[in-house]
């Protein structure tokens, strides 16, 4: 799939999706992010910035998650890119990003309906 041989043309949007899904269902994190960076799979339904947004996360990339979400605030992803973070235990990085008024109060109202331990913890380092 990574071949350069293999052109535009020839992939479908959903063969993009199914590749990063096998990749991430895989746990090959690192090929999910090599593969959006060679490929850069068009990113058209919600689904497919979901899958992004996963594929950020999952390798790290918060603060890059965080502002990929933002640019496309028209779908409202926020909630999503909550929801991700804290499947990947990564909420306690959220802390340590600009967040607006808006975007804040969501985090807080996340975290506060949220039945994880994990999430409990980091709406009490909020606090602090």
């Amino acid at each position: 799939m990574l071949d350069p041989l293999l052109m535009e043309d020839d992939l479908s949007a959903a063969h993009h999706r199914a590749v990063l899904v096998a990749l991430l269902a895989q746990g090959q994190h690192g090929l999910a992010l090599k593969y959006t960076r060679v490929r850069r799979p068009p990113v058209i339904t919600s689904e497919d910035i979901s899958l992004h947004i996963s594929v950020l996360l999952s390798n790290g990339a918060i603060q890059e998650a965080f502002t990929f979400q933002r640019s496309r605030r028209s779908s409202n992803l926020l909630p999503v890119f909550y929801s991700r973070a804290e499947e990947l235990g990564k909420l306690d990085s959220v802390l340590q990003l600009s967040l607006t008024t808006q975007e804040e109060k969501e985090f807080v109202s996340f975290l506060q309906s949220s039945r994880r331990h994990d999430s409990q913890e980091v709406l009490l380092m909020y606090y602090l």
